[in-house]
């Protein structure tokens, strides 16, 4: 599966990019941010983890062994895209502060 076949649905897809190697920290707040998305914007958004390697107990990770999608994306560290679904970057943040993504969801994405 091709790394845009996961793109191609009618959804905001939110795109993290996981450090080569990530603290206990960064995949906590993964994880977090994985269950407000899947909790309360399911029916607006889905989330991917992008990585170079896999990662325990992280889900819809894409792993990026070749380093191509962190190159497309200039994703050299720990980043959060958001991807409107016809495929602009809507947001954009090397910060993974889920009060301030949970925000920006909800006054975009005008949910209450």
């Amino acid at each position: 599966k091709s790394f845009y076949d996961y793109l191609r649905n009618p959804l905001h897809n939110i795109l993290i990019f996981a450090d080569t190697d990530p603290t206990v920290s960064h995949l906590e707040n993964i994880k977090e941010l994985q269950n407000l998305v899947s909790a309360k914007f399911s029916d607006l958004a889905t989330m991917f983890v992008i990585a170079k390697k896999n990662l325990a107990k992280i889900e819809n990770l894409i792993i990026d062994e070749s380093n191509e999608i962190h190159k497309k994306y200039h994703a050299d560290q720990l980043c959060i895209y958001i991807v409107r679904p016809d495929n602009y970057i809507a947001y954009y943040s090397q910060e993974l502060n889920k009060d301030s993504i949970e925000k920006f969801l909800r006054n975009y994405l005008l949910v209450k």
